[in-house]
C-alpha cells in the first residue's frame, strides 16, 4: 500500500475544511444553529458548558468572527454544516 505525502493530505483537508474546525467545533456548530444553549449542548454532548464556552471561542477565533451569528453565516455559507 503506498501513502500519499502529510503535505497532500493536509492540501486535500485545507480544501475540504478550510477552517480547520474539528469534529467537535462542526457538531456545535451543528447545534448551535438549531437554537440550542451551552446548558444544552453541554448536556447533550455529556460536556460541561464552560466546555462548550470554550469551543465556541476556538470557533469565532477559527472563522475570525465576534459572535453566534457571524459564526452561524459563515458556517452556512461555506457549507460547514
Amino acid at each position: 500500500m503506498v501513502q500519499k505525502p502529510v503535505a497532500e493530505i493536509s492540501e486535500k483537508e485545507k480544501e475540504e475544511n478550510p477552517f480547520q474546525l474539528s469534529d467537535r467545533e462542526r457538531e456545535i456548530l451543528q447545534l448551535l444553529s438549531e437554537g440550542l444553549e451551552y446548558k444544552e449542548i453541554g448536556t447533550k454532548l455529556f460536556i460541561s458548558p464552560n466546555t462548550v464556552k470554550k469551543h465556541c471561542i476556538n470557533i469565532y477565533a477559527k472563522l475570525h468572527v465576534n459572535s453566534k451569528t457571524q459564526a452561524l453565516r459563515i458556517a452556512y455559507s461555506k457549507r460547514l454544516i
